[in-house]
């Protein structure tokens, strides 16, 4: 889910938001690990075909800067943690009119994380005590470059 606000300049436009990855859940026997990611954007973009008040394409560089949250249930030991993640990244962005001044968009970019972190889960192997031991397993490893796809409904104030 996202939020935007933009400022159109000729060719040129300018935009701040905010992006919420909702919750997702990785089964870690007994429990689970809960894992969230939200984080605010900038962008800058520059229309490479098209019209202004028509259909056009545009290409954007995008910054992200946010947090991705882990939180164990369930499990041994329950601990959760707030990280920070960073990322630059690129975004092509399609608008057109709709029906009066409502319009579509559609976007397709990526980001390349610049400073995320893992998240690990200590699992127990299975003995019984007192031989009773626990492995580090990795409940989140980020990945090197992420994908963005989204569609969305703008109304322009003049």
């Amino acid at each position: 889910m996202s939020g935007e606000v933009t400022l159109r300049l000729g060719v040129a436009s300018f935009g701040v938001g905010v992006l919420g990855l909702p919750w997702s859940s990785v089964d870690f026997p007994p429990g689970e690990v809960h894992l969230w990611l939200v984080v605010a954007t900038a962008r800058a973009c520059g229309a490479v075909l098209g019209r202004p008040r028509g259909v056009s394409l545009s290409l954007c560089a995008q910054p992200f800067l946010g947090a991705v949250h882990g939180e164990g249930r369930g499990l041994e030991e329950n601990r959760e943690g707030t990280r920070p993640w960073i990322a630059l990244g690129g975004t092509g962005l399609l608008e057109g009119p709709l029906v009066g001044r409502l319009g579509w968009s559609v976007r397709l970019g990526f980001a390349v994380p610049l400073l995320s972190q893992a998240f690990t889960v200590d699992q127990p192997t299975g003995d019984a005590p007192p031989l009773a031991t626990t492995r580090t397993v990795t409940a989140f490893q980020p990945a090197s470059i992420g994908g963005l796809l989204g569609a969305g409904l703008r109304f322009p104030i003049p």
